[in-house]
């Protein structure tokens, strides 16, 4: 409400507006299909009731029960049995547990929290406030920067929601948006998370720019720029991401496939930007291989690159999704290629069509990187690669075989 009202809010416990109960109620309805195994929340009210609201409209009809965390030595002989009462012993298929933690709680204003942003802005003047509420390592006056939020947002999510994660969870959060944004990965981070299940990320990734590059840029940034030679662009179409495009409060979902237009331009609308990339989880009949290309092996930007991912059931390949980095003015997947793998045995004549294929897909540029013909050359060598890798058999000398 304070939010509402211009005010700064930081910890003070205010309840939800009606816009906010609206937007919970919302927000359930669009997950109400996923699977929940256990939900996290802040101590504040507006973010348990955010995630009361939403799982109220979860089709799973799971009773949420919460889980308080930490000591009752500081607590009164009544309160600590009133935290006693609050937890349930019982982990049945009808319950979904609730942990609440303050390390989840929004950043913590200080001296600011309930004064009207405005008056605080024609008192200490624009900048001064701009750099309190986003520097990441200078605080509001007795406040918390985002480095001092991050110190205790990030051990959590490792200990508690990672760790989870790992298990095969599924995890909702319900928390604020200083203490989401403390977490955030850099693609040096992500990478470490990404290669537990997707392992032959892991060269490439290594080969994601330098280690400086990895630990500063971030996966929208690197999709924001639309550049045809991009790494990740490949690998997330391969996947079959969805973005979640942010304007002020307004979102929208969209596929990567529709993502990137022409040359240098997405479908990313004014003042709009990416806020979260969504990738599938993998099955256990999931393959994905990745491949870059580039004159030197380190912090060079790719010639070629191809990431291609493929459902394998009962030696049928029964979906595929094949992308190029550096063969078109955008990152693309290739529909001829896909066309002529889907449903087909993985055996080497399925895999040699496509490799002919690929010069119905692409008619690749020449320019001081390489020339079309090699482009050509090097993208057909990378599909029979992949073949190669996927049977086990990456050592195999590359056969380059004439087909009618």
């Amino acid at each position: 409400m304070w939010n509402a009202a211009n005010l700064f809010t930081g910890w003070v416990d205010v309840p939800l507006t009606n816009k906010g109960i609206e937007e919970a109620i919302t927000g359930g309805k669009e997950i109400s299909s996923l699977p929940i195994d256990e939900v996290h929340v802040s101590t504040l009210i507006r973010a348990q009731m955010t995630a009361m609201l939403a799982l109220a409209q979860h089709d799973s009809g799971k009773t949420p029960i919460f889980q308080y965390s930490g000591g009752t030595d500081s607590m009164s002989e009544n309160e600590s049995r009133m935290v006693e009462w609050a937890q349930s012993s019982d982990s049945g298929e009808n319950t979904l547990p609730v942990y609440v933690s303050w390390q989840l709680n929004e950043r913590m204003y200080g001296d600011l929290q309930g004064l009207d942003k405005q008056e605080t802005r024609d008192k200490y003047g624009d900048e001064q406030v701009h750099i309190w509420r986003r520097s990441y390592d200078v605080p509001p006056p007795n406040g918390e920067s985002l480095e001092l939020t991050a110190a205790r947002t990030i051990p959590y999510l490792q200990s508690e929601i990672i760790s989870s994660l790992e298990e095969g969870k599924n995890v909702f959060v319900a928390a604020h948006g200083n203490s989401l944004r403390s977490k955030l990965f850099s693609i040096e981070e992500l990478s470490s998370k990404l290669l537990g299940v997707y392992p032959s990320l892991k060269e490439v990734f290594m080969r994601f720019g330098s280690l400086q590059v990895r630990n500063k840029a971030t996966i929208g940034g690197n999709l924001g720029t639309a550049s045809p030679i991009g790494v990740m662009a490949p690998i997330l179409l391969a996947l079959d991401a969805v973005l979640i495009l942010r304007r002020g409060d307004v979102k929208r979902r969209l596929s990567i496939s529709e993502f990137f237009i022409s040359y240098k331009e997405t479908a990313l609308e004014a003042s709009e930007y990416i806020e979260r990339v969504l990738i599938p989880r993998k099955t256990d009949c999931e393959e994905l291989r990745v491949y870059k290309i580039s004159k030197r092996l380190d912090d060079d930007i790719s010639t070629c690159s191809l990431a291609i991912w493929l459902r394998i059931e009962d030696e049928l390949i029964s979906d595929v999704r094949i992308a190029f980095g550096g063969l078109s003015e955008i990152p693309k997947r290739a529909a001829t290629c896909e066309d002529c793998l889907r449903g087909g045995n993985l055996d080497e004549h399925q895999f040699m069509r496509a490799m002919v294929a690929v010069e119905d897909d692409f008619t690749p540029i020449s320019d001081f990187r390489a020339s079309s013909s090699y482009r050509l050359s090097v993208s057909k060598n990378l599909l029979w690669r992949s073949y190669l890798d996927i049977n086990g058999d990456g050592l195999r000398k590359l056969r380059i075989t004439e087909i009618d």
